[in-house]
Parts: structure tokens; sequence; C-alpha cells
């Protein structure tokens, strides 16, 4: 028999050993327990409003937005209510004539997005920092995308724009780095400061109707490579393509100034076309650019002396300038004195040809006005001011337009059709 201590000390390390099995059962059980009611907190239907006469129902991964009128604006601090669910996708129903301030703010597991016709405007980060957003649909009746709705959206490759989309806010799609190439509809008439920047775009086609554009729009896009800028704008901001991998630039007749750092650092940049309209390039709008090589310019060589120049624009100086022929000339666009290109020399005789006269008093073509017309030449009056989209498209047949300097052409006027255009 073994002494009592002996005993004691066995009897206590049998317990000790049990009590050790205990806790950990005990342990897998409370983690077991856990997980059901973590699980059932998932799959339970939760709800609340997010408006006046708007409400929000969250059930597995889903949450859905119902009624009528505007969502509730939250904000960055005091977030929406369904902010910490886990929300994966949003389904908003008709009726809903707008996307909230900040409402899927850091939303990072949101995959999918279902928007209703009626709806409206995408206010202010809206859907900022949804990290895992690939793709989504702006219904026509959208006319605002928001400050930031869509900034920091790093896995958003594709989105389509409202056909009635007008403004486009500050930062709406920073730093979107998978977004590759965007269509900017004609409706669009306002994009606001850095409202690309950042961003992944390779490409994008510009309306000719937009005529407010804010600064650093494509600051840092390390992989936009050319870009046509719209003949609706006049100036080219500051620092529109500051930091960018352009490398080459058309500027549309109309273009008049050059603002401060508009292509600064664009080490890329090696050639730009210039329009004949250009009287003012802004100090530091080149500095930097330390592959530009090419200017292609629309005047002469005496034209060019209207150009004024400011400081730090040496690589814009030292560059090649090539005249006339050797720029816009070779693209079918002639500038005629006396029906002679003052460039290439070319000249010019339209009779016996059909010709369509526009009348004198009108001050702009309206879209597709003569699309489809079998004209040969048409003069546009002195008066007029701007063309629209396909106005002159789908026309076998035309061989020349005359246009008045300074028109703004819309980039698609002539799509379908191969008539030389003469500014007169």
């Amino acid at each position: 028999m073994l002494p009592m201590k002996g005993r004691d000390q066995t009897a206590h390390g049998i317990m000790k050993e049990g009590s050790g099995e205990m806790k950990a059962k005990a342990i897998i059980l409370l983690t077991a327990l856990g997980v059901l009611m973590v699980s059932f907190c998932l799959a339970e239907t939760v709800s609340g409003t997010c408006g006046t006469g708007v409400n929000w129902t969250y059930s597995d991964g889903t949450l859905t937005i119902s009624g009528e009128g505007e969502m509730a604006t939250y904000t960055a601090k005091n977030g929406a209510p369904w902010k910490e669910l886990g929300v994966q996708e949003v389904v908003i129903e008709p009726g809903v004539t707008s996307v909230g301030a900040h409402a899927f703010d850091g939303c990072s597991g949101l995959t999918s997005v279902i928007l209703p016709e009626g709806l409206t405007s995408v206010k202010a980060s809206a859907f900022s920092g949804c990290t895992c957003l690939e793709s989504i649909t702006l219904p026509d009746s959208v006319t605002e995308v928001g400050n930031s709705a869509f900034g920091g959206c790093t896995a958003l490759s594709q989105i389509t724009l409202s056909e009635s989309l007008e403004s486009i806010g500050d930062y709406a799609f920073s730093s979107c780095t998978s977004l590759s190439s965007i269509y900017i509809p004609d409706s669009v008439t306002v994009i606001k400061g850095h409202a690309f920047a950042g961003s992944g775009l390779e490409s994008i086609r510009m309306s000719d109707n937009i005529d407010t554009m804010g600064t650093y729009v494509f600051e840092n896009c390390v992989q936009l490579a050319e870009i046509t800028w719209p003949a609706s704008m006049r100036r080219v901001p500051l620092y529109s393509f500051s930091c960018s991998s352009v490398s080459t630039i058309i500027l549309q007749e109309g273009v008049n100034i050059i603002e401060e750092g508009a292509f600064h650092s664009c080490a890329q940049l090696t050639e730009i076309h210039l329009p004949l309209s250009l009287t003012r390039v802004i100090r530091n709008a080149f500095l930097e650019c330390t592959h530009l090589t090419d200017i292609y310019y629309a005047g002469t060589e005496d034209e060019r002396e209207i150009i004024e120049i400011g400081l730090d624009n040496d690589k814009l100086q030292s560059a090649t300038w090539h005249y006339g022929a050797s720029g816009e000339c070779a693209i079918g666009i002639h500038h005629l004195v006396n029906g002679v290109c003052r460039s290439c020399h070319r000249s010019f005789d339209i009779s016996g040809m059909t010709v369509v006269q526009l009348p004198e008093d009108l001050t702009a073509l309206e879209a597709e006005a003569l699309r489809g017309t079998g004209a040969q030449v048409v003069i546009v009056p002195a008066g007029c001011t701007e063309i629209g989209s396909r106005a002159f498209a789908d026309c076998p047949d035309l061989q020349y337009v005359l246009l008045p300097e300074g028109v703004a052409l819309a980039t698609d006027a002539l799509s379908g059709t191969e008539a030389e255009l003469l500014y007169r």
C-alpha cells in the first residue's frame, strides 16, 4: 500500500489531469457555440430605415434598399448601419432616387451592385474603398456622380456610365487602378478635379460637350498613353497630366491656353500637336518632359511667334517644330488663304461640285444635322461656333467641309466620312 502522501499526490494528479481535459472540452464547446452564433447572426434578417420613406433589409450577405425617395446621408465617422454586417451584394429597388453619401464606404467585401432606372445620383464616397467591386452599370437616369463616389475601388475594371450623366465629381474614380478605359457620354459637361487621378486608364474618349474641367484630372495616370483633348475646352487646366505616362497629345483647334504644370513630369511624352488657335503656354507646363522631341504645329514658323511661352518650358523650345504639312495637313486638315493652304500650298477648287451653303445666321449645327447628305461640299458660315456629334456622318460623296477658324468640332462629326476640313 502506498503511503497516504503518495496516494494524495496520485489522486491530485488524476484530478488535475481530468480538470485539463474538461477545460479543453469546454473550450471546444464554447468555440463551436461561437461559430454557431456567428452563423446565426449572419443568416439572421435585420432591417431598418435609411431615409425618409426608404428602408433597408439585410439577409445572408445581401442588402436590399427599397422605398421612395433619397437615401440618407452618412459620414466617414458615422457610417451606415450595415457597415459591419459583411455586405456582399447590394440591390436598390425602383423608387429610390439616390445612393447616399458614404452609404457603402469601406464595404471591402462588396462584389455586386444592382441599381434601378429612376436613380438620379450617386453621392459623395458612396462606394469609396469597395476594393472587391469589379463592375457596375449606372442606369441612364443618373445625372451626377459625386466626389470620391468610386475612389479607391482598386478592383473596378468596368463601368458603364449613364447616357444622361452631366457631372463627374472630384476624385470620383481616383486610384481605380484596374480601370483601363472608360467611355464618357456626350451628355457630360463637367469633370471636376482629380477625377481620374492615379487610375489605371490607358485610353479615354471625352465628349466635345465638356465645358468645365478641373485641375489634376489625369495626374499620375501611369498607363495613359494617348489622348485627344476635347475641342470644346479652350484651356488645358493646371497639372492636368502631371506625372502621367502620356506619350502623344492632340490639342484640337480652339484650344488657346496651356496652363501651369499641365504636362509637368510627363517623362514619356514624345510629341504634341498644337493648334493654330494656341496663344499662350504658362510656366512649367512642360517642365521635366525629358523625352519631348517633336511639336506638330498647325501654323507657320512666323505664326509660331504669336505664342507666348512662359518660364521653365525649355523642352518645348528645344524640340523640333514641324509646320503645316508635317502636322495637320497630313491628316486632311488645311488652313486656307484665298483658296490655298498656307502650310502645304495646295489649292482647292470647288467649282462644278454639289455645294450646300448653310445659312449665314447659323450659330450652331446640331448633331446629325447633315448626316447622309449627298453633297460634295458643305460651307459652314463664319458665325457658326459649334458643330455637333455626327453632323456630317455617313456621307460617302462629301469631299470638303469649309469651316470658320475657331469652330468647336465634335470629334465624331465626320464619322464614316472621309472629307477634308478646310479652315478659312
